[in-house]
């Protein structure tokens, strides 16, 4: 288990967590957008064999903030929706 207070950024909606992870690359920052069902108390804990790569962005490292929230909320609604 991690806490998600390691990750760059972490974000909770609707019991779901969206986290960052920088890493470098070719001498440059890049974001690794992915996500899981929230866990622990708080939602603050992750598994970090339970984490997914976000799918669907422009690119996972360069994706602009707006498309990252909106894809990352869109497929949360429909896990939800679709349950």
């Amino acid at each position: 288990m991690i806490s998600v207070h390691q990750f760059y950024e972490h974000y909770i909606y609707k019991g779901f967590i969206l986290v960052n992870d920088i890493y470098e690359d070719d001498d440059c920052r890049k974001n690794c957008w992915m996500w899981t069902k929230a866990t622990g108390q708080d939602n603050e804990v992750v598994k970090y064999s339970d984490l997914v790569d976000l799918k669907g962005l422009s690119s996972n490292s360069y994706a602009p903030w707006e498309e990252v929230w909106k894809n990352f909320t869109n497929m949360v609604d429909q896990l939800l929706t679709s349950k």
